[in-house]
């Protein structure tokens, strides 16, 4: 019978006892990802532009007179 082990660790200095969900691997928890970091990085800046360039819309049509319904922009549900 053929004994599977477990997956080595990516790097040489990687944790054995350490799992990462992101990576699906062994050497760092997910706390510590740095790939995770860089996902959650991402995401908070989309939405930061989101909301900014939202704000603008809302203020070249306030200069206009126009007023820009809430449904019509896909971040009016963000958490504050």
């Amino acid at each position: 019978m053929v004994q599977l082990l477990p997956l080595a660790p990516y790097l040489p200095h990687a944790d054995p006892t350490s799992w990462c969900s992101c990576h699906q691997n062994f050497g760092h928890t997910i706390e510590d990802c740095h790939r995770v970091g860089d996902i959650i990085e991402e995401f908070i800046r989309v939405e930061a532009l989101g909301r900014r360039v939202f704000s603008l819309a809302e203020d070249v049509a306030a200069e206009d007179g126009v007023r820009v319904p809430r449904s019509s922009c896909s971040n009016s549900s963000t958490v504050k």
